[in-house]
């Protein structure tokens, strides 16, 4: 199982074109996860650097809302690839506070990010 801030690789059926992308981990239990990007896109993203996170090929962004993935999904993304790394828990406090800004993220769905990301 997922941990808090556990990255795994999902093919991603909404970029253009479709590939492979980083996701990084929120709450199995939920569903929750954050893409990583390369550019700071859409936002709000936070910037993560190589150097805390090597699992990286470069510096990077987590995009800092809330994707909704399948369980079936994520199982077969851990059984095919598995967890290439954890995100540096030094983020924790910045990828919250970005959370909180975000107008599109509900009242509920903060609550529940401040206790998961305290």
């Amino acid at each position: 199982m997922l941990g808090l801030l556990d990255v795994i690789w999902i093919f991603d059926l909404n970029t253009r074109p479709q590939k492979r992308k980083m996701y990084v981990c929120l709450s199995y239990e939920m569903g929750w996860f954050m893409r990583i990007n390369t550019k700071d896109t859409p936002r709000p993203c936070v910037p993560i650097s190589k150097g805390d996170n090597a699992f990286l090929h470069h510096d990077s962004h987590i995009e800092c809302g809330i994707l909704v993935l399948d369980e079936f999904e994520i199982d077969e993304a851990i059984r095919h690839g598995g967890i290439v790394g954890t995100v540096h828990e030094r983020y924790k406090p910045t990828i919250l506070s970005a959370q909180m800004g975000a107008l599109f993220i509900s009242k509920r769905d903060k609550e529940a990010l401040r206790r998961i990301l305290a």
